[in-house]
């Protein structure tokens, strides 16, 4: 082997190693990094024993395991907005300051007293009294009630705005993902990027990505398009029918609306949408039966 191909094989080695201590300080500048996915180095061996060099330079990750995540976190953020909420209607009902069931207790023994004696003039002042007691109780639990449903409408216009927001900045990242490939420009970054505006997407509701090509499509409801390659379908919330106190969901595609309301699941959409149906409409709706089986 001649000095100059041992040059040459060194000086190879020296620049491979060099952009291999480079992603190394990339990989610990980022570890705080939210999204960053570690970054790895692959060496190839030249043929014919001439040296080294790097193939690419690979992110540490897994797509099965990463949907996984974006699956589990829609779950998880469905369910704790749900039991966050039913906790707080439980302790509505349940709480002697503010259930009925209390109030009635009262009113029925004001009741039989002043049945029991009704020429006392205090036993039917006690009774007027809870009449009017019992009253503010049923109005004052309506109110907080009504004040979850403002709440849960609250989230859910949020949830809509953000997701508009995340949706855009991904058809984005498509766009600029596929040029630079094309290019055989670095795009590790980018990538960690547009996953961890899905993990948000998935927070927000259930998502299915599917990969073509260089880009991300995303589905939601029953199979409409969220995202398609760098077209964003806007999600929306519109007057509620025939509730206008509720509103509902809608997807924008090609110029005409969709109503996807009860076919979203999981995130915080589905999970308002699950206790707003589940809890918060029976709980209103049976208040309501109970007030006018009492009058």
């Amino acid at each position: 082997m001649s000095g100059f191909n041992l040059l040459n094989i060194g000086s190879q080695a020296l620049l491979a190693n060099r952009t291999a201590l480079s992603t190394v300080s990339q990989n610990i500048s980022n570890a705080s990094t939210e999204g960053y996915s570690r970054q790895k180095a692959e060496f190839v061996s030249v043929v014919g024993r001439n040296g080294t060099y790097i193939h690419d330079i690979s992110r540490s990750t897994d797509q099965f395991i990463t949907q996984q995540y974006w699956s589990d976190r829609s779950t998880y953020e469905s369910l704790n907005l749900k039991d966050t909420y039913i906790s707080q209607t439980d302790n509505l009902l349940a709480s002697s300051s503010t259930s009925i069931s209390a109030s009635l207790d009262t009113y029925y023994v004001a009741m039989q007293n002043a049945v029991d004696d009704p020429a006392s003039l205090a036993n039917r002042e006690l009774f007027v009294e809870e009449v009017d007691a019992l009253k503010r109780r049923f109005n004052n639990l309506s109110a907080q009630l009504n004040t979850q449903n403002d709440a849960i409408n609250a989230t859910m216009t949020a949830s809509a705005n953000n997701l508009k927001e995340y949706s855009t900045s991904i058809a984005q990242l498509n766009e600029q993902i596929d040029y630079l490939i094309s290019r055989d420009q670095p795009v590790n970054e980018l990538l960690d990027q547009r996953d961890l505006l899905v993990n948000k997407i998935s927070a927000i509701v259930d998502v299915n990505v599917v990969e073509q090509g260089n880009k991300f499509n995303m589905f939601i409801g029953n199979g409409q398009p969220l995202i398609v390659g760098t077209t964003v379908n806007e999600i929306e919330l519109r007057t509620g029918n025939p509730d206008t106190s509720q509103p509902d969901l809608y997807i924008n595609m090609n110029g005409s609306s969709v109503e996807i309301t009860q076919h979203v699941s999981g995130g915080i959409l589905g999970g308002a949408q699950n206790f707003r149906d589940e809890v918060l409409n029976p709980s209103i709706n049976e208040l309501g039966r109970i007030a006018l089986a009492l009058a």
